[in-house]
C-alpha cells in the first residue's frame, strides 16, 4: 500500500512543499537505542538522493509497524563512518504524538519569545472503552497493548497540558469521544474509518471539535451512530 501511494510524483510534491517552508515529520522508535527518531521527510524528498524514495517508504512502514503485531523495519545508517543496520518500529512506543522535544517540555519558557499555539489531534479515544476479551493469547495481547497506548497518550497530554499552563501556551486538543468498535487486526476497516471521520466532521461543523484540556471520562457513552 505504501509503495502504491508513495510514488516519485508524490515525493516531488513533498519536496516542493518543503522548499515552501512546510515540514513533514514522521516518528519511529529505534529498538536498538530505545530512542525516538524524528525523520524530516521533506528534507529527504528534497535531497536529490537516488535512495530517497526507498528510504521514505521504509520510514512510513516502520512508523506503522506496531510491536508484536507487525515486524520492525531494518534501516541502514552510518555511525562514525561505519554502515550499520537499525531496527525501527512504530513511533507510538516512544510517544503517541510529537509536539516539542522533551528538553523543552520540562524547561522553563524563555520570556520574550513568540507565543505558541499547539493543536493536538489524537486518533484514538481517551475515554475508557468496554469490550469483552476472548481468552486467547493474541486478543489479550492486543487489548493490553491498546491499554498501554491509551495510558501513554494520557500521560503525554497531561505533561503537555501542564507545560502549556506554566508557559502561557495556547493548547487545543481533539480526540474521538465516542466508543467505536475497533480491531487491531483490521485497522483500516471501512466502517470504523467512516465512523470516526463522521465524528470529527460533525464536531467540526458544530464548532465543538477542540477542547482546552484533556478529557479522560465522559458520562453516558454514546455509540458513533447516535451522534
Amino acid at each position: 500500500m505504501v509503495a502504491e501511494n508513495i510514488t516519485d510524483d508524490i515525493l516531488r510534491r513533498i519536496a516542493l512543499e518543503h522548499r515552501a517552508g512546510r515540514r513533514l515529520l514522521v516518528m519511529t522508535t529505534n529498538l536498538d537505542t530505545q530512542r525516538a527518531v524524528v525523520w524530516n521527510i521533506g528534507a529527504m524528498a528534497d535531497s536529490g538522493s537516488q535512495h530517497a524514495l526507498a528510504l521514505v517508504r521504509q520510514v512510513l512502514v516502520a512508523s506503522a509497524s506496531v510491536p508484536g503485531i507487525l515486524p520492525p523495519v531494518s534501516i541502514k545508517a552510518v555511525v562514525d563512518g561505519k554502515e550499520i543496520e537499525e531496527l525501527h518500529s512504530d513511533g507510538g512506543s516512544s510517544a503517541q504524538f510529537f509536539t516539542l522535544p522533551e528538553q523543552l517540555i520540562i524547561a522553563p519558557r524563555a520570556k520574550g519569545k513568540e507565543k505558541l499555539h499547539i493543536y493536538v489531534i489524537i486518533n484514538n479515544a481517551l475515554i475508557p472503552e468496554f469490550a469483552m476479551s476472548p481468552e486467547r493469547a493474541f486478543p489479550i495481547m492486543a487489548r493490553a497493548y491498546a491499554i498501554l497506548l491509551k495510558t501513554h497518550t494520557r500521560q503525554g497530554l497531561m505533561a503537555l497540558y501542564n507545560f502549556a499552563q506554566h508557559s502561557d501556551v495556547d493548547l487545543d486538543i481533539a480526540s474521538i469521544d465516542a466508543q467505536v468498535p475497533y480491531s487491531m487486526t483490521d485497522p483500516l476497516n471501512h466502517h470504523y474509518m467512516t465512523s470516526v471521520y463522521l465524528i470529527g466532521y460533525r464536531r467540526t461543523v458544530a464548532n465543538r471539535l477542540w477542547v482546552k484540556r484533556p478529557l479522560f471520562t465522559k458520562a453516558g457513552f454514546r455509540q458513533a451512530g447516535e451522534l
